[in-house]
C-alpha cells in the first residue's frame, strides 16, 4: 500500500533521531572533559558516560533501521510518482520528501500556494486511481 505520509514522517522522526545523538555527543564530550579534569574520584560522571554511550548506540541502532525504511519507502513513492506529471511530482517530492510547507513549494516553483494545492489533491486523486490505495 502506498502512503506518501509515512515518507514524510520517517524523515522528521529521522532528524529527530539525529539531533538526539547530537545532544548526546556533545554531552559525552563534556563529560570527558570534566572527567578528565576531576581527581580520581569521578565515579558518578563515569556512571552518568557509560548510560549516554549506551543510549546513543541505542539510538544508532535505531537511526539505521529508520534510514533504511525510509529508503525503502522512497523507491515505492518514487515509482508512484513517475506516474504523474512532472510539475505534479515536483510538488508532491518537495511536500512529502523534502518536508517544505505549502508557502515554500509556492516559493520554490514559482506558482501560487492555492495553485500547488490544487495540483496536490489532483496527484493525490491520480494516484489513488492508478495503484486503487488510499494515499
Amino acid at each position: 500500500m502506498i502512503d506518501i505520509h509515512t515518507v514524510r514522517n520517517l524523515r522528521l522522526h529521522i532528524e529527530g533521531l539525529q539531533e538526539r545523538i547530537a545532544r548526546i555527543r556533545a554531552s559525552l564530550e563534556g563529560s570527558a572533559i570534566r572527567i578528565r579534569d576531576l581527581p580520581g574520584g569521578a565515579s558518578k560522571e563515569r556512571d552518568r558516560m557509560a548510560t549516554d554511550v549506551a543510549r546513543l548506540l541505542e539510538l544508532e541502532e535505531q537511526l539505521k533501521a529508520q534510514v533504511l525504511e525510509y529508503e525503502t519507502e522512497l523507491i515505492v513513492i518514487d515509482e508512484a510518482l513517475a506516474t504523474l506529471p512532472s510539475l505534479e511530482q515536483e510538488i508532491m517530492r518537495l511536500r512529502y520528501v523534502d518536508g517544505l510547507k505549502w508557502w515554500e513549494v509556492g516559493n520554490r516553483l514559482n506558482y501560487s500556494e492555492d495553485w500547488c494545492k490544487e495540483l496536490h489533491r489532483k496527484a493525490l486523486h491520480r494516484l489513488e486511481n492508478t495503484h486503487d490505495n488510499p494515499l
